[in-house]
C-alpha cells in the first residue's frame, strides 16, 4: 500500500520515501562499485592461486596446453617441455645374443602425444625366472640414440625412433627383461 500526498494543482504524486521500485530504475550506490571491484580482485586471486598451486599439472594437461601454447605464441613466451612418458608407445622390442656374453637391446618407440617431447630415459631391468630383478640400469638418450639423433632435442608428435643398446648382461642366468620409459 502506497501513500500519496496531494499538492494543489499538480495532481497525485508518490512520496519519495515509499515510492515503488522498478527494474529500470538504477540506484547509484557507491557500495555496488566496491562489491564489483572486490569480485574482480577475488577472481584474479583465485586464478593466481590455481596457477601457482596447480600450474605444473595444468601445463601437462593436453587441453590446457593447447591454449597455453597459443597464448605464449602471441606473447612470445616459452613453456617448459611437455613430458609424459605414458604417451609413448612401444612398437617393438627385442634382446638378441652377441658374440661373448653380451646382448643387443632394440626397441622402436612412438610419440603419441599432441606435442613434441624430449627423448625419455630408458630403465632396463633383467629378471630371474621368478620375476625378481637381478640387474637394473637407466640409460639416457645419448646412450641409446644414434649420433645423428643425439643433437635433436625432442621427438615430434606421431614420430618413431629406434633404440639400440649393446649391453653386458649379468653373469647369472636371467629369465627375461622389462624396460620402462621414464623422465
Amino acid at each position: 500500500m502506497h501513500r500519496y500526498n496531494r499538492k494543489i494543482g499538480s495532481g497525485l504524486k508518490a512520496s519519495s520515501a515509499n515510492s515503488p521500485r522498478f527494474a529500470w530504475d538504477q540506484e547509484n550506490s557507491p557500495s555496488k562499485s566496491y562489491w564489483r571491484l572486490a569480485l574482480v580482485m577475488a577472481s584474479l586471486l583465485l586464478v593466481g592461486q590455481i596457477g601457482y598451486f596447480e600450474g605444473a599439472v595444468l601445463i601437462f594437461n593436453p587441453t590446457v596446453r593447447l591454449i597455453l601454447e597459443k597464448t605464449c605464441w602471441q606473447l612470445d613466451c616459452r613453456l617448459p617441455a611437455y613430458k609424459n612418458s605414458a604417451e609413448f608407445a612401444v612398437l617393438q622390442s627385442s634382446l638378441t645374443a652377441l658374440p661373448g656374453h653380451n646382448r643387443q637391446f632394440r626397441a622402436i618407440i612412438r610419440n603419441q602425444a599432441l606435442f613434441a617431447q624430449p627423448y625419455p630415459n630408458l630403465e632396463l631391468t633383467f629378471r630371474d625366472y621368478s620375476g625378481n630383478p637381478i640387474a637394473r640400469r637407466v640409460f639416457r638418450p645419448q646412450h641409446y640414440l644414434p649420433n645423428a639423433l643425439v643433437t635433436s632435442p625432442a621427438i615430434f608428435p606421431d614420430a618413431s625412433t629406434a633404440i639400440s643398446l649393446d649391453i653386458a648382461v649379468p653373469k647369472s642366468n636371467f629369465g627375461g627383461y622389462t624396460f620402462e620409459l621414464i623422465y
